[in-house]
């Protein structure tokens, strides 16, 4: 596993790399109610969302990440955090991981991130915030078009 985030410490990276190695939630769903792709072509990451709801609840989700190394990771951290979660608390999920990345502060990172608090430093590379940030997008734009 290529050690690209020397900025992280040691327990954070190892996190990030076993999310990288052992992404969760990754599998395609068969009928997913709402698909959303996005991708970085100054890098070539890719994000792919795909979620199944019942009622206002993400019951299913699948998250793949391509590229880099964060942006894997980070695909598989949030859908690891947001599975069984309502929409709103998705929504507000999102914004607390895109105020963390804006913060550059690793202490103030809400339990409710859960892995995601191993992504913090990431913060301090501006140009690495992207990488991050694209899954997370891709969910915002899945959930918009979820009926």
């Amino acid at each position: 596993m290529p050690r690209d985030f020397k900025h992280l410490d040691d327990a954070n990276r190892y996190v990030v790399e076993d999310h990288c190695a052992n992404p969760r939630f990754s599998d395609q769903l068969d009928n997913p109610d709402a698909i959303a792709e996005l991708e970085n072509v100054f890098c070539g990451d890719y994000a792919r969302v795909e979620l199944s709801t019942v009622g206002d609840v993400l019951e299913s989700v699948c998250a793949i990440g391509t590229g880099c190394v964060i942006c894997r990771s980070s695909a598989s951290m949030m859908a690891e955090v947001i599975r069984g979660r309502t929409k709103v608390d998705a929504v507000e999920l999102t914004g607390q991981f895109r105020t963390m990345m804006a913060t550059m502060d690793d202490d103030e990172v809400p339990d409710e991130l859960g892995d995601c608090f191993a992504l913090a430093g990431v913060a301090k590379f501006p140009v690495r915030i992207k990488c991050a940030l694209l899954p997370w997008a891709a969910l915002e734009e899945a959930m918009s078009n979820v009926a």
